[in-house]
């Protein structure tokens, strides 16, 4: 697979749409879950409104794995500590507004 040896290796290109690991996420939920987060914290760091929008996507899919796995108040938890943490970035905080 030469053609695929030029390719950056981002979050994007490995798994387009986490077609994949959504589906393994029922089996590995707290690995599915360390990488969402990876994602998610790579997306806000590189800032501007379509990063932004594409961490609160993935910020949803950690979410409902969290909310399947009996690990709703740890998600709580979690976004607001996120919230504090980047509670500077008004772009990233108008995208999450929807975010509960």
């Amino acid at each position: 697979m030469q053609h695929l040896d030029n390719l950056p290796l981002t979050f994007t290109n490995i798994d387009s749409g986490h077609r994949y690991s959504k589906k393994v996420s029922k089996f590995y939920p707290n690995e599915i879950l360390e990488l969402y987060w990876k994602e998610e914290r790579v997306f806000v760091n590189m800032g501007k409104r379509k990063n932004y929008s594409h961490a609160v996507n993935v910020l949803n899919e950690i979410k409902t794995i969290m909310s399947n796995n009996d690990q709703k108040d740890d998600w709580k938890m979690m976004l607001h500590d996120l919230k504090e943490e980047h509670s500077r970035k008004r772009l990233f905080m108008e995208a999450l507004n929807g975010l509960k």
